[in-house]
């Protein structure tokens, strides 16, 4: 048996635009799971990464990141009010991890 911790493998380290297209996918999830339609340009937030990922050279990074934080400000208030409206029980709530944290900050 050999210990994984010591295998060579390429490591992926996340980025700030990752960490906020990771978000709108975990937002994604909980409103499909509610049956909520999402609230933000999914299309805008989708044409934006791809743009982002075929940018190989990586210049324009703040531009992207600003692009992605204005969708990502503008949704998290109404994240917040859809979380609260949920009539879900708070053990349904909690199977999505760090909503609460989320909806608070809103």
């Amino acid at each position: 048996m050999a210990d994984s911790t010591v295998l060579p493998g390429n490591i992926a380290y996340p980025t700030d635009i990752g960490l906020i297209c990771d978000a709108f996918g975990k937002m994604s999830r909980l409103a499909e799971h509610h049956g909520i339609p999402p609230w933000w340009d999914e299309k805008e937030v989708k044409e934006l990464r791809r743009e982002y990922n075929m940018n190989k050279d990586r210049s324009g990074t703040a531009e992207y990141l600003f692009g992605f934080a204005m969708i990502f400000l503008s949704a998290l208030p109404v994240f917040g009010e859809k979380v609260a409206d949920l009539s879900a029980p708070d053990s349904e709530k909690g199977k999505s991890p760090g909503t609460a944290d989320v909806a608070d900050t809103a």
